[in-house]
């Protein structure tokens, strides 16, 4: 799995195929739910087949198009190439759900991993950082809300002229 910058080069191709086709995209940042408890309550070598686990069930959920990278210690993104956000948030519900059941036990061991997920998307083009930053704040949001979750970030225009989020 590509990590910060091999996702970003991937990505930044990835927003220019999908604006030439006139095709939406779809991102998600996602948090393994307090994976700093699994490093100290099973060591790291645990953390570390959990961090495995998570990269083959969302590579698994994922179709040849889409780019998905490790960005940081428990954190990853993935751009859905032609995603509008309804089918990026299902794609992500999917790993959501696979990942809990796949995570469950590891090794015979009761890890009962998680993740929160932010997902948002563009159908014009936009910058790799804007849909990075309006899925981090869905993630935000979803952490806010509890742990095993998603949340959407849909801008929309409100009639004094702000923007507004909703979920």
């Amino acid at each position: 799995m590509p990590n910060r910058r091999g996702f970003t080069e991937m990505g930044h191709r990835l927003i220019a195929c999908c604006t030439a086709e006139g095709k939406p995209i779809g991102v998600a940042v996602i948090d393994l739910d307090s994976f700093k408890s699994v490093n100290d309550r099973f060591g790291h070598a645990m953390g570390d087949a959990v961090l495995k686990r998570f990269a083959r069930v969302a590579q698994a959920s994922l179709r040849t198009n889409d780019v998905i990278g490790r960005i940081g210690g428990e954190e990853f993104a993935i751009l859905l190439h032609g995603s509008d956000p309804v089918a990026s948030f299902a794609i992500i519900e999917r790993i959501r759900r696979s990942f809990q059941a796949e995570a469950e036990f590891i090794e015979g061991v009761p890890v009962r991993a998680t993740l929160c997920a932010g997902v948002a998307g563009a159908s014009t083009m936009v910058s790799m950082e804007s849909l990075l930053k309006d899925a981090d704040i869905a993630l935000y949001r979803a952490k806010n809300g509890g742990r095993n979750r998603e949340q959407t970030f849909t801008p929309l225009a409100a009639s004094d002229g702000t923007i507004t989020q909703i979920a």
